[in-house]
């Protein structure tokens, strides 16, 4: 029997397929209807009843939990898992006075906020995902829940320059639900809340040493109108994928029901049939960071220092492990620990290092918690001198200390240049970003290798943006490091639109000018021969994208009118001007 899922207005009969533990890497949370896994990005249907005044939401993180849970754009099916950071699963941390999520919150399926295109409204790209959606009514819901929901307004926040838009929901069974029909009437029921919204998604990334998000519209929470108008833009960017005429790069769109898509598949396909059967198993322990509270004033003073974190880190490691090295601190790399972790606000963290330093002591217990008290309350960590000059300079070192220093970064380096010859890339990754919290800053031709070694393993793993932007960090600091400037034109190269491709082609030519080896000249003129026609190529095709997405999206602002491109032709100026007038046709 065929699905017809995707264009029915029900999500009746949709069940979940759980596998593996909550708070892992390997949890992931599928849906399945008629015993065949679906996709939980396009085969759940956007809307949840025939009048389209209801809509179905994807519920990734019940409220008061903390583990990022979101629909996974490039895993087959999509199904809910929970974002990595630094390999490991990341949990939103609990900044005082809330307790992780203060809504229900999650995803409209079949909506994606297109990186492609620069909203009016805020001048910024999409971010790239299902329109994130809060609901706000009084239950808390569970992971994989698909609740019917009524659109009340939205926010438009702005999360490191992308438009991240979040709309504001009630759950159709909420004792509110018929009291609650827009945005003013909120503030009426439920008091103070928008302001909390607004306060939450302004700071949640502080912790992370990330700037403060805005919030477009100077904070204001828009309409219901203006909130379902988004809705539905973003539910038209996603059938322009769905349909093929966007490019997925990464995305997976594997479907079971939408017929017009190019990558609907039957029941029976080897993707669908090789998702394992649930095996759902009992939640891990939760990390013991999320008992503590962050507080937005502490978080916002860090964050002012870090604006030039690396060479202010630098010089309050100096002057702390100055005052404390002696006999207290006889391991560095559990001082630099500490130092790093202090400076992120990882407060729990710092002092678990603490007691590891306090315990290899070899002073009374009490007299290190003393001196070690003393010294963080004197540090420039309590009143950071925002207007002096904080450039540091190797001459500070002792000279054993900077020696320690380099051979740490050594060590560092040498573990990671293991792993990459084990083909294991992202510890190799870890290794060298060891070396480079370690690494002086008087040494920036050292610190450039470290960057380029982390920019090789990430061509290893086809991540081609990240290794651009290793190897620019680079060349930053040393401009003559060839093997980086190669590096960078192979990633630019594959990256493989206009821009980067005339960047790579550039940069190839400066290689040609300054390298000696066979190997790069080879690549050089190589590159010489092939890239123009290349650039030539894909400017054409991208003009072609640009002007098909600019005539859908005429088409979607005309249609309301009876409209089309159609109906206007454009006639360039037989004179000669370069001018172009513009005819109506009634067709």
């Amino acid at each position: 029997m065929p699905f017809v899922l995707a264009t029915n207005n029900t999500a009746d009969g949709i069940t979940i397929r759980t596998i593996g533990a909550p708070n892992t890497v390997d949890y992931k949370v599928y849906y399945e209807k008629d015993g065949h896994v679906i996709s939980a990005f396009h085969d759940i249907p956007l809307f949840a009843n025939d009048e389209k005044t209801l809509y179905n939401m994807v519920v990734e993180i019940p409220r008061w939990t903390n583990a990022k849970n979101e629909i996974n754009k490039e895993t087959p099916l999509n199904p809910i898992k929970q974002d990595l950071q630094d390999g490991n699963p990341r949990f939103i941390p609990n900044i005082f006075p809330f307790k992780g999520y203060i809504w229900n919150y999650g995803a409209f399926p079949q909506t994606w906020e297109d990186p492609n295109f620069i909203s009016p409204y805020t001048d910024k790209k999409g971010d790239n995902d299902p329109i994130d959606v809060i609901e706000i009514g009084s239950s808390v819901a569970t992971v994989g829940q698909i609740k019917q929901v009524k659109i009340l307004g939205i926010l438009g926040l702005l999360d490191q320059d992308e438009t991240d838009w979040k709309v504001i929901v009630i759950d159709a069974n909420d004792p509110l639900f018929e009291k609650i029909n827009d945005i003013g009437d909120v503030e009426t029921y439920m008091p103070g809340y928008l302001e909390s919204t607004n306060t939450l998604f302004k700071v949640y990334k502080l912790p992370q040493g990330k700037k403060e998000n805005q919030i477009a519209f100077d904070g204001e929470a828009k309409n219901k109108a203006f909130a379902t108008d988004i809705v539905l833009e973003t539910h038209h960017h996603w059938k322009l994928l769905i349909n093929g005429t966007t490019p997925r790069k990464d995305i997976q769109t594997i479907n079971l029901s939408v017929s017009d898509s190019p990558y609907k598949c039957e029941p029976h396909n080897v993707t669908v049939a090789s998702v394992p059967e649930s095996n759902a198993l009992p939640a891990a322990d939760l990390p013991k960071e999320l008992d503590m509270w962050y507080y937005t004033s502490t978080l916002k003073n860090t964050h002012s220092i870090t604006e030039n974190k690396d060479k202010d880190t630098q010089e309050e490691y100096v002057s702390i492990v100055r005052a404390l090295k002696d006999p207290i601190v006889e391991n560095l790399q559990l001082f630099c620990s500490l130092r790093f972790e202090l400076f992120l606000s990882n407060i729990s963290k710092s002092m678990a290092v603490i007691e590891e330093i306090i315990e290899e002591s070899v002073t009374p217990k009490a007299v290190a918690e003393e001196k070690i008290e003393e010294t963080l309350e004197t540090s420039k960590l309590a009143e950071p001198d925002l207007e002096g000059d904080v450039f540091f300079d190797s001459e500070e070192y002792q000279a054993d200390e900077l020696q320690s220093l380099i051979k740490e970064a050594g060590e560092y380096k040498a573990k990671g240049n293991a792993y990459f010859g084990q083909a294991e890339y992202t510890s190799a990754i870890a290794e060298y970003e060891n070396a480079l919290m370690i690494c002086p800053l008087s040494l920036p031709k050292d610190r450039a290798i470290y960057f380029g070694n982390i920019a090789a393993c990430h061509l290893k793993q086809d991540k081609y943006k990240e290794a651009r932007d290793m190897c620019t960090q680079a060349l930053t600091l040393d401009p003559k490091y060839l093997k980086a400037l190669l590096r960078r034109a192979q990633a630019n190269e594959k990256i493989d639109t206009s821009t980067a491709l005339t960047e790579s082609l550039e940069d190839y030519k400066k290689l040609k000018r300054e390298a000696k080896d066979s190997y790069t000249l080879r690549e050089c003129q190589r590159a010489e021969r092939e890239l123009p026609g290349r650039i030539k190529d894909k400017t054409e095709k991208e003009k072609e994208e640009m002007l098909g997405k600019l005539k859908d999206l005429g088409n979607s602002i005309l249609g309301k009118f009876g409209l089309s491109t159609d109906n206007f032709q454009f006639q360039q100026d037989p004179n000669g001007s370069g001018g172009y007038s513009m005819n109506f046709v009634n067709k």
